[in-house]
């Protein structure tokens, strides 16, 4: 009988593949987890320098690779569930598969929360240490078999141990008044090194994103299309889950929540009324939203056939057309002037005329006021 698929579920502690009975050599894995990434480790019975490694990420098969080492690297560990590692020896079609789960549990600032995992074993003596592993690696309490010590006390105000009887496998204790400080990984043995094994749990505590920020172009040509974008950053622990973090939008237009926009970008067209309208932004990360963004306004940009090429919006337009009708005014104001002045003139002139008339010629002078009936 030919076994060509083995499996193994991993928490950390090697796991192997007897040899006498599935192949002529066997293979023993381990796994860490380290700042959001997990390591693969083996050793295997054959003495080789090269292997071929395939990595499968949830359902998405890996591609097959040479590795010449016996470990193996997959980053950004949090964005997937299980991450299974399948090595094959030199000449070999032995599937030799690890898989390690990655457990996550998300909460947020001030809650409660319970954490919990499987131990391969229980030390008969000595204590069973749990750590706390993010900006540095400390011990939180250890569990003996008659009882739980917190740093040397029987209680404590942060962590409660859940567990009885407390020699059994099942690891469960509660965090109270979560901080962002609480957040990494949590895991536990008997030994330092336990600290980073696999198996363990990575807490995830969830915080308001930055303020948002409303970008762009803000002055555009009328009857085409403008970009904003809505600017923030995740602020939830730890930093290695903050960076991996896709936020959530919500885009609004003068106080109101614009319906079905909820990605960083907001594409609008540029009409002439765009100007009275007031854009700003929020972020959510986890169900909490950041602090709305300040306004910004759009200013509609026109090509004046008045000033040639030159992009104007509207209130340059406004006042470059009052300058117009100003200038065409004071022209018109001018035309009226002279031609008052020279009405004034051909008065002067006939007032003269007149005189001349009057004391030269009186009897024409009379002649002509009859005729006009005076």
């Amino acid at each position: 009988m030919i076994f060509t698929g083995l499996l193994f579920i991993g928490f950390g502690l090697p796991w192997h593949v007897e040899g006498q009975l599935f192949s002529r050599h066997r293979v023993d894995f381990s796994s860490k987890f380290l700042f959001g990434d997990v390591t693969f480790m083996w050793t295997s019975t054959m003495n080789s320098s090269m292997y071929s490694v395939s990595i499968s990420k949830d359902t998405i098969p890996g591609l097959w690779t040479r590795v010449y080492d016996t470990q193996y690297t997959v980053r950004d560990a949090l964005l997937y569930d299980n991450i299974s590692i399948n090595v094959r020896l030199p000449e070999s079609n032995v599937d030799n598969i690890f898989t390690f789960k990655v457990s996550k549990v998300k909460t947020q600032i001030g809650e409660t929360v319970n954490l919990s995992w499987n131990a391969s074993f229980f030390p008969l003596a000595g204590q069973y240490n749990v750590y706390h592993t993010y900006s540095e690696n400390r011990t939180i309490f250890s569990v003996r078999s008659n009882g739980v010590s917190y740093g040397g006390n029987d209680q404590s105000t942060k962590y409660t141990y859940l567990t009885r009887p407390y020699n059994s496998i099942n690891i469960m204790f509660a965090i109270r008044d979560i901080t962002l400080d609480d957040a990494g990984y949590y895991r536990g043995g008997s030994w330092a090194g336990a600290a980073w094994s696999g198996g363990g749990v990575v807490l995830i505590v969830s915080d308001k994103p930055s303020k948002s920020k409303v970008t762009g172009d803000l002055n555009v040509e009328v009857n085409r299309y403008i970009t904003l974008t809505c600017s923030s950053q995740s602020t939830s622990a730890p930093d290695y889950y903050s960076k991996l973090v896709t936020l959530s939008y919500t885009w609004f237009v003068n106080e109101t929540k614009i319906d079905r926009e909820t990605t960083e970008t907001l594409r609008l067209y540029v009409a002439k009324d765009i100007r009275y309208n007031r854009y700003s932004c929020t972020a959510t990360d986890n169900g909490i939203e950041s602090d709305r963004s300040d306004t910004v306004q759009i200013n509609p940009l026109y090509t004046s056939t008045l000033t040639g090429q030159r992009k104007m919006n509207i209130q340059e337009l406004e006042m470059e057309n009052l300058r117009l009708e100003n200038t065409k005014l004071q022209k018109e104001i001018k035309k009226i002037e002279v031609e008052t002045e020279v009405l004034q003139i051909k008065k002067n002139f006939y007032d003269v005329k007149l005189q001349v008339i009057r004391n030269e010629h009186p009897e024409v002078l009379a002649q002509m006021l009859k005729d006009n009936g005076c």
